[in-house]
């Protein structure tokens, strides 16, 4: 099984890991988390603000793949603008992004390991971004 998901709003800090100990030949397989996007700066002229970046490559396992980074915000005025989406994965999208003139708090992910989209505020009030899903590692057995 995965790992816990990390809460809305916070920084990637969770690693999922799997260690099999002798049982399976050894060692430990570990999937660490992407990192949340960047802040926007308040405003009504056009911004954009990055999405977080993606997980470095998984360890320990036959293949290992890092993860997909969230797309950016974009801001075009001061009433129009869209929320950078969450990460997607193999397993699943990641939270959409919103938009609107309104407030609005970030949209969950979907899929095994995919990021929260981000939040919206038009208010000094500021909003969380979705919540992630936790982690995967998936183990085949050969016999």
């Amino acid at each position: 099984t995965g790992g816990t998901a990390l809460a809305a709003g916070s920084p990637g800090s969770g690693n999922t890991v799997f260690d099999s100990g002798n049982a399976l030949g050894g060692g430990a397989s570990t999937a660490g988390p992407g990192l949340g996007g960047a802040t926007m700066a308040a405003g009504t002229t056009a911004l954009t603000a990055a999405g977080g970046s993606g997980a470095v490559n998984a360890t320990g396992g036959n293949l290992n793949i890092g993860g997909a980074p969230g797309l950016p915000a974009i801001r075009t005025s001061g009433t129009v603008y869209i929320s950078g989406t969450g990460a997607s994965t193999p397993l699943g999208g990641g939270g959409g992004g919103q938009s609107g003139d309104a407030s609005a708090v970030g949209i969950d992910g979907n899929g095994y390991g995919s990021g929260g989209g981000g939040a919206v505020a038009n208010s000094a009030t500021g909003r969380a971004g979705g919540n992630g899903k936790p982690g995967v590692i998936i183990i085949d057995e050969w016999t």
